[in-house]
Parts: structure tokens; sequence; C-alpha cells
């Protein structure tokens, strides 16, 4: 069974601003581009393979040309049976109301389903947060099946630091927090507050004691996103997860999608011993069991996490763990199975779904 159906295109690592929390390392000076072509015959390949979304991230995707953008977004609806296409954008462009109702609607005009705002407290030393308001609102009045403020944030007291509140008083109203909305409505309209970490320029800029963590008791065991999505990168490299942090992770590596066909990459992530492990076997269930197993590895209980992606970085950059994993692993294997065979039977899709 193929569980791939989300493509992220990382279409550039290039960004019209230079965040100092940023995971990828993106920035006004990157180079590395998808051609159209490239991103067309991504979508026919992952047509084929029956994936049902596409996601144009980076790097900053608008800085594609509007009307290419809009072809895009037309070649997939009118081409492909990809049934969701959406984009995740810092905003920038959307310097009024109208200005950003008449950008929006001609994307959604041209077939694009779902708009993601990255925002917090890094994104606003470029962006004015009045931006952030006007896409957001427009975005709602339009009728999209989701607007998604998605912001990063920190527990800095330092002066002048935006908060998730700041973002809601530009708007005049309470922004729904997305773990608040309901999974049987088909509009969405909300705001993540995400923890912003200490990884790619982060590592520089952001000190561990302003990250807000996570009990570990409270992290989850397994990582939805793993197999479920490709990450494609201008570089030509695929990813088994969503792509934040991944660019100079090589466990997360699963080929190279300019050398072979998405299939070939996709079955391969499908049977791949890591990725099987982290969706469902389990981080912190992996964890337990090589500590208990093998204490020689050095892995040591902790309290806190930044989150679940500190956790599987924790366990797959132990030099000791990756080779036993890398040599044994499949030891693994039989309750491995029964993890997946139990994910598998119980999924629940409801066919109630009220707007």
């Amino acid at each position: 069974m193929n569980d791939l159906s989300s493509i992220a295109l990382l279409v550039t690592y290039q960004c019209n601003i230079e965040c100092k929390h940023c995971g990828l390392s993106c920035s006004p000076r990157e180079k590395e581009w998808m051609t159209m072509d490239e991103m067309k015959d991504i979508a026919v390949q992952a047509s084929d393979l029956g994936v049902i979304s596409i996601v144009l991230t980076g790097g900053e995707p608008t800085l594609i040309k509007h009307e290419e953008l809009c072809n895009y977004f037309r070649f997939i609806k009118d081409k492909t049976s990809i049934s969701n296409i959406r984009i995740v954008t810092n905003g920038h462009w959307a310097k009024s109301y109208e200005k950003a109702y008449s950008v929006l609607k001609e994307w959604k005009d041209a077939g694009l389903d779902e708009l993601n705002v990255s925002c917090g407290e890094f994104h606003q030393e470029f962006v004015p947060i009045e931006n952030i308001g006007h896409a957001y609102k427009a975005g709602c009045d339009l009728g999209f099946i989701t607007v998604l403020l998605a912001g990063e944030f920190t527990k800095s007291k330092r002066e002048n630091k935006l908060t998730p509140y700041d973002f809601e008083k530009i708007l005049g109203c309470r922004i729904m927090q997305h773990h608040e909305v309901s999974p049987f409505i088909t509009k969405k309209y909300a705001m993540t507050c995400n923890n912003a970490v200490s990884y790619g320029r982060g590592y520089k800029y952001i000190k561990l004691e302003d990250i807000p963590l996570t009990k570990y008791d409270n992290l989850p065991n397994t990582c939805k996103d793993t197999i479920s999505t490709l990450s494609l990168h201008p570089d030509g490299n695929a990813t088994i997860c969503c792509g934040v942090g991944a660019r100079d992770v090589p466990f997360l590596s699963i080929g190279n999608w300019r050398e072979e066909k998405l299939q070939k990459i996709s079955v391969r992530a499908n049977d791949d011993l890591f990725a099987n492990l982290i969706k469902f076997y389990g981080l912190r269930a992996l964890k337990e069991k090589l500590m208990k197993t093998h204490p020689e590895f050095g892995l040591t209980h902790k309290l806190n996490y930044t989150g679940l992606c500190e956790l599987c970085f924790e366990i797959f950059s132990n030099e000791k763990a990756l080779n036993y994993l890398n040599t044994s692993g499949l030891e693994l294997e039989e309750e491995l199975i029964s993890q997946k065979i139990m994910y598998l039977s119980t999924i629940y899709s409801s066919k109630y779904v009220y707007q």
C-alpha cells in the first residue's frame, strides 16, 4: 500500500526576506529554483500516483511571476486529478486589502484552494504586520477552503516583540487556534502558534532558553506527515518529511527527483525502515526501546523538548543508534508490522461533514 497523499514543492530556497529563525536558511542570495516544466512534470507524476494535494512553498513561491503562477494552478486543475492546491507565503504582496483581494481572487479563480501565510515575531521584522491582516481578511472573504496564519514565536521578553495577540488586534477579532477547529467542517480559518526552534539559521540566533518546551510525555509518538508527504527541494533532494529543517539532515533524504521518477522514490519511502519507524513504530517508543536494550548508545531521558523534530534528530543523529538501526533494525520488524497494520486498519474518514 502506498501512503503518499501530498507533495510539497519547495520551488526555491530564495526568499525576499531573511528571517532569523528560518530552518531552511532561505535568503535573497539563494539561486536554486525548480523550472516551470519540472513543476508541471512533478504534478503529472504525482497525479498518476494518486496524490491529492500539492503544496507550493520555499523559500517564497510568490517570487514566481504572477501570471506563471496562475497558469500553473490552471495546469494542475485542467491536466491532473490533483484536487487540492495550497500555497505557503510570507504575505509580502498584500500591501493593502484591495491588493490582497485582487491577487487572491486571481489565484482562486485559477484553482488555488488553500492559503497559508507565515507570520510571527521574525517574519514581521521584514513584512509589515498589516500585510498579514490584509491577506487573512481577503482570503476569508473569498471563501478559500483554508486560510491559516502560521505563526512562530519564542518566549523572549525583548522589546517590541510581536505576540499572537498583536495579530488579533490588527484583525479586530479573536483568531481561532488550529487545534480548536473541528475536523468535520469544510472551511478552516485559524492560526497556529508554533514554537520557533533552534535549527537552520535559528541555531545561531535563537537562544534555547527562549524556546517554549513541551514535556516529553506530551509529545506525540509518531509523525503523521512522514511517508504521506514527500518534500521535493530545488537542489533535487527528496525528503520523507515536511521539509522544514530537512535541507541538511541526511537521514531524511530518500532520493533525487531529478534523477528518478516519483514512483520509484515513493516506493522506496514506503519501504524505508527509518520512515516506517518514525510513522508507525513511533519516536518515543523507539527511543525507550533503544535506551532499554542498548544503554551503551548514550541516549538519556530528557524531560522537555522543543518538539517532535528534536526527538527525531536526537535518535537518528546518534551514530551508535544509527549504525545499529542500519545493520540490525529489522529486529524490530515484527513490532513494526503490528503497529503499521493497526494504524492502517483504524484510519477513520467521516462521511458527515459540516459547513
